[in-house]
């Protein structure tokens, strides 16, 4: 028998039994030990757990496993709240060592289980905890429901209909904790409870907020660039109404496919959104142009004459006027004029000049 100062978590008082459990030379020696320094995360997380509900005045009877000067050692403990003597919260240990029951590899398991550091839970068909190991009850605490830890606690509740029909869950929700809103990938399966023989649900939960918010940021930064690029390419080539029955469309540097297919779109839009009759498109800004731009180039004229438009070519350098023949279009039912002031002065014609 033991007792526990909760705020200083040390021991305060022992008989001596307690003192051979432990291995201590002596009372003081067993009095000055630091429990929490040398502990790993998980056993002070279940500590923290176990030392809370007895302040709230609850008994308990729980397993525990001792490494007393390295030495493994089992014992059902038997904890109750005591007030000591200057009034502070304490707590009172009765443990009765136990021979292990189970086999190695039980306890061992039962062992690793308490360490892992993602969060497991053994719920009812409901949700309500059975089992929760230290990293769930440190990120969690201990909810009266599984369901709780949620954000959208709907979408914990298709997790247990889904279990319960025999499926094999993995998802990936918000859940709320210690650490706030974070992003889970949630395992569920159905289990037969091996104390009462009921069906009951194994949860494991594993943090994935960084990679969920890196994709997220990545697709955003996607999406960003292409709105850039949009911008750009609406920029580099204009859609700008002259008259009522005229647009024209400057089109500056390299006409490659994705701002061939961009131009295009935009340009048959506006073409039958304004009712447009004449499109002139200015080629003086182009850089160059190559077999695949000058086909690309076709297309658009082509589409632009069987939406009932005529198309008007301006501004040919020599080198384009070269590489448009040399990929042999058919410019013969297209107005070509010298410059854009020559094709904004003249009147519409159906004849190549």
């Amino acid at each position: 028998v033991w007792v526990l100062d909760c705020d200083s978590v040390r021991i305060c008082w022992a008989n001596e039994l307690a003192l051979a459990l432990w291995h201590a030379e002596d009372r003081d020696e067993l009095f000055r030990r630091d429990f929490v320094a040398s502990a790993p995360e998980k056993v002070l997380a279940r500590l923290r757990h176990v030392i809370s509900q007895v302040r709230a005045g609850e008994a308990l009877c729980e397993e525990w496993v001792f490494y007393p000067r390295g030495q493994p050692t089992s014992a059902l403990l038997h904890l109750r709240p005591i007030s000591l003597a200057d009034g502070r919260d304490g707590m009172l240990t009765q443990a009765a060592p136990l021979a292990p029951a189970a086999s190695d590899a039980v306890v061992r398991a039962v062992t690793a289980m308490r360490h892992l550091s993602t969060p497991v839970a053994y719920v009812g068909e409901s949700g309500e905890p059975r089992m929760l190991n230290p990293a769930a009850l440190a990120e969690f605490g201990d909810a009266a429901s599984w369901v709780s830890w949620f954000v959208d606690p709907e979408e914990a509740r298709a997790i247990l209909r889904a279990a319960q029909a025999g499926e094999a869950v993995c998802v990936e929700a918000r859940v709320r904790g210690h650490k706030g809103e974070r992003w889970h990938a949630i395992e569920a399966h159905a289990l037969r409870d091996p104390v009462i023989g009921d069906l009951g649900i194994l949860v494991l939960h594993r943090d994935e907020t960084e990679r969920v918010e890196a994709e997220r940021t990545a697709a955003n930064h996607l999406l960003v660039v292409e709105a850039q690029h949009r911008e750009i390419v609406s920029l580099s080539a204009p859609i700008l109404a002259v008259d009522a029955n005229t647009l024209t469309v400057p089109v500056i540097g390299r006409l490659d496919a994705a701002r061939g297919r961009e131009i295009s779109e935009r340009l048959l839009h506006a073409i039958v959104a304004q009712r447009t009759r004449r499109v002139i498109l200015d080629l003086t800004g182009v850089v160059e142009i190559d077999e695949a731009s000058a086909a690309r180039l076709g297309d658009m004229i082509a589409a632009i004459r069987l939406i009932g438009a005529s198309p008007v070519l301006t501004g040919l350098r020599p080198a384009l006027a070269q590489a448009l023949a040399d990929a042999a279009l058919d410019l013969g039912p297209v107005v070509i004029r010298r410059s854009l002031a020559d094709a904004l002065h003249s009147q519409p014609a159906r004849s190549s000049q």
